[in-house]
């Protein structure tokens, strides 16, 4: 088993998106409202090109299972429904802290104890988010 947190590339729209697309991930979202196809890869791709905004992707013997984001010190992060409660997600957030530092930090909703949790194995401060 090989993990790898690599920068994300056009290509991963398709894998992004359906991660994005889950009814698990977007019930925890701040942006609730369907999210298709072409409006996910015009947001990623915008993304991808500024600056401000670092995307990794994780994968797992060369298969992409995880993205995450940190824009402007808030960080995110998403894995495959296949792949969640593995401690992917948890090892994805550590491996990101190397790259960005202790001082970024995610703002969490009060429902997404999945996401606080990873947050809380990795060591990244938790800002609340009211649901």
């Amino acid at each position: 088993m090989s993990l790898l947190l690599r920068p994300a590339q056009t290509t991963d729209c398709h894998p992004t998106h359906r991660w994005h697309v889950d009814p698990t991930v977007r019930a925890v979202s701040r942006i609730k409202a369907p999210l298709d196809y072409p409006d996910h890869c015009r947001w990623f791709w915008g993304i991808l090109d500024d600056p401000t905004v670092r995307v990794s992707i994780l994968e797992l013997d060369g298969e992409p299972i995880g993205m995450v984001r940190v824009d402007c010190l808030e960080m995110s992060w998403v894995v495959d429904a296949e792949h969640r409660g593995k401690g992917y997600g948890t090892e994805m957030v550590r491996l990101a802290l190397l790259l960005e530092g202790p001082h970024v930090y995610a703002v969490i909703g009060d429902g997404n104890a999945a996401s606080r949790r990873v947050a809380e194995k990795a060591g990244v401060e938790v800002r609340r988010l009211v649901d």
